[in-house]
């Protein structure tokens, strides 16, 4: 059995979070006009967490993405 489990995200998933949304993001980084710019802002996705719900998984007890 696959062990995923679905959750709210807590104040310490954010780093977990941050690097999380850079990693998806830079594969593209060559799309972005001013990719510091945009990497700042990756950078502080958690932040997100103070006006929205951000839904955290995680596989195997690690934790695997989010969705805010």
């Amino acid at each position: 059995m696959t062990d995923i489990r679905i959750r709210d995200y807590q104040n310490s998933d954010a780093e977990d979070l941050n690097r999380i949304a850079v990693s998806a993001f830079g594969q593209f980084h060559d799309q972005y006009q001013d990719w510091p710019a945009m990497l700042a802002g990756r950078s502080k996705t958690s932040a997100l967490s103070a006006n929205g719900e951000i839904i955290v998984v995680e596989f195997q007890k690690q934790f695997a993405g989010a969705v805010a």
